[in-house]
């Protein structure tokens, strides 16, 4: 799912630097074909490899060297925590794989030998760009989301106020996707109707709200590498009566990669008939498509009215696209519970579907 709404990420990041910095950017081929299985417009950028010269075997080389340092650092690190001393002093943290990340490309003079253009790795700020003689490496490292929140913050939706429009743009699913969740609505929708027969007298309409979940293996990285606390099958509870309380007939869709948790966690907690496990795990053939699953579920989400969204940027993505680029989402963030200390903006002391939080503020304060 991550891989995905990274991608997304870099997208539109190559966006906000063309039009608010003036610069001149390429997307890799990897980026443009994933996204280009799932979206329509994506096409909006020239890729690096058929423009830039020697770049292909820049970047060959340099997922070659990533790979190796990166399988060395990880070897060392999983051992070391292995035998790691255990106690109140020294709390374990997991030896997994997936915990060890990550490993910041290293440029060398070997490296920039393959191409006629002195890359070097995104500053990690946008104070810091030079708009010439620079070429600047972004994937999969980069930037952090300071600079942009020092220079656009809270009025984003000034500043860049075509960002939801190009996204809405850009990712708009292929025709095939939103034929699927359409009909996964239609169903759903019908099926509630059969179990609410008093709320449907007068009107028919049926508000769809997103629920997303990542768990599986950004657990422990939401842990170790960015300080945030597992949500609470009480974070989704709450943020669905909020809904209710709200809309008179509504629905939840519950996606996530760990479907089980949310049919022992929340649904058994449930005394309504309008919770539903729809998530692409629910299919055995979907499910063992990655690359298709994910695109499955971010086209159902974002078919919704609005969302309840957790950590991630495919999270993000889902309730940035929902309603039309204009639904209402709830995020951990409007939780004091789940709440970093850098996230400091008063609207996160509003009610969540009062809040006039900008779309696209959460690039520094939501995710980090």
């Amino acid at each position: 799912m991550g891989d995905l709404g990274n991608k997304m990420f870099l997208y539109l990041f190559l966006h906000i630097l063309q039009v608010r910095y003036g610069l001149e950017v390429f997307a890799t081929q990897n980026v443009v074909q994933h996204l280009g299985q799932i979206f329509q417009h994506v096409s909006h950028f020239p890729t690096a490899e058929t423009s830039l010269c020697g770049y292909s075997k820049f970047w060959k080389q340099l997922k070659t060297k990533m790979f190796n340092d990166f399988d060395t650092y990880a070897r060392e690190k999983i051992t070391e925590r292995k035998n790691q001393t255990k106690d109140m002093f020294f709390p374990e943290r997991n030896s997994d794989l997936i915990s060890v990340l990550h490993v910041k490309p290293d440029i060398d003079d070997e490296l920039l030998s393959y191409s006629s253009f002195g890359w070097q790795e995104f500053p990690q700020d946008f104070k810091h760009i030079e708009k010439t003689g620079k070429a600047y490496f972004v994937y999969p490292h980069g930037f952090t989301f300071d600079g942009y929140d020092q220079i656009l913050g809270e009025d984003s939706h000034k500043t860049l106020p075509d960002l939801i429009s190009f996204s809405r743009k850009a990712f708009t699913f292929k025709r095939e996707l939103q034929e699927i969740s359409d009909e996964n609505l239609r169903i759903i929708g019908n099926h509630f109707r059969e179990k609410n027969l008093k709320l449907f007298k007068k009107k028919r309409d049926i508000t769809y709200v997103g629920v997303h979940h990542r768990r599986g293996d950004h657990i422990a990285y939401q842990k170790e590498k960015k300080g945030l606390s597992p949500l609470e099958p009480g974070y989704f509870l709450e943020a669905m009566d909020m809904y209710r309380e709200r809309y008179k007939r509504v629905v939840f869709i519950y996606v996530s990669d760990d479907m089980e948790w949310g049919r022992e966690k929340i649904k058994k907690r449930i005394k309504t008939n309008d919770f539903y496990l729809a998530g692409s795990l629910q299919h055995k053939e979907i499910a063992q498509a990655p690359t298709i699953s994910a695109a499955y579920d971010l086209a159902l989400l974002s078919a919704c009215n609005h969302t309840i969204i957790s950590y991630g940027t495919y999270s993000f993505w889902a309730g940035a696209l929902a309603g039309r680029g204009r639904g209402k989402r709830i995020s951990p963030a409007f939780f004091m519970k789940y709440r970093k200390p850098d996230q400091i903006s008063k609207l996160y002391d509003v009610h969540p579907l009062d809040s006039k939080l900008p779309r696209f503020y959460f690039l520094m304060k939501h995710l980090r």
